[in-house]
């Protein structure tokens, strides 16, 4: 489904991935690890073709990216959904105008405005049926600053299933909060990745979730791969990273 064969992304003189290698098939739940500054949101990115590779062949269901026209790259962004840190979320919006901008890629920008200002009966059906599926069905018209924080988080993941996607990419959205609602968001994304047969991969920080939770882990370091694992242990984890265990695992 996805694959990168000696990928080298260069910004200027500092090389922020360097002879990557990996195939992704469909469905997989995959954490990505590492220290600040190892590459990991560059990875992320080259996988939604926001980036492209300085050197390497980067390949997405079927189609070698580079290549593609403006028009096709777009096309196949609208597929790949992308959670970043701090959800991306506009707090003074309704929950549905802000799952609505999931698919902001997918119109004209007159026909997107018309579908956010007048929503149709279809598209608000649909997403009440994605805040269904993330337990939150009650809160489609609430505004987003009022909920909770792990609502919000909730709502970045129905935006993500709006898009209709085969792969969500999670760029660390579980680091900057409590132990009980990182396990949650990925507890909930593990189980809709899960029954709908999406792709996952989650940039994170605790390695105590990523042994837990994902099947497979990938680690980088300095821009390199380093780990590429389906039984990972805590503590090897930390010592290959060199980090504080009980920073990432608590």
């Amino acid at each position: 489904m996805i694959h990168l064969s000696d990928i080298t992304k260069e910004f200027g003189s500092n090389k922020a991935l360097s002879g990557i290698n990996l195939e992704i098939e469909a469905g997989e739940f995959i954490s990505l690890i590492g220290p600040s500054g190892s590459g990991k949101t560059t990875l992320l990115r080259h996988l939604n073709a926001q980036h492209l590779p300085t050197s390497g062949t980067l390949t997405i269901h079927g189609e070698h990216v580079p290549t593609l026209s403006p028009k096709a790259l777009k096309a196949l962004r609208c597929k790949i959904a992308y959670i970043p840190q701090d959800l991306g979320l506009v707090s003074s919006l309704k929950v549905y105008q802000n799952i609505l901008l999931g698919k902001v890629g997918h119109f004209h920008s007159l026909t997107m405005l018309k579908k956010f200002l007048a929503p149709s009966k279809s598209d608000l059906e649909t997403i009440h049926q994605v805040l269904n599926t993330v337990g939150i069905p009650e809160k489609l018209y609430d505004t987003t600053s009022t909920l909770s924080g792990g609502q919000q988080q909730r709502v970045a993941v129905a935006r993500a299933l709006f898009q209709n996607p085969h792969t969500i990419l999670a760029d660390e959205p579980v680091s900057a909060v409590d132990p009980a609602r990182a396990k949650s968001m990925v507890e909930l994304l593990k189980e809709i990745a899960t029954k709908n047969n999406i792709t996952v991969l989650m940039s994170i920080h605790n390695i105590g979730l990523a042994v837990e939770y994902f099947p497979r882990v990938i680690g980088l370091r300095k821009g390199k791969l380093v780990l590429d694992s389906t039984s990972p242990n805590e503590q090897e984890l930390a010592s290959l990273f060199e980090l504080d265990s009980q920073d990432l695992i608590g």
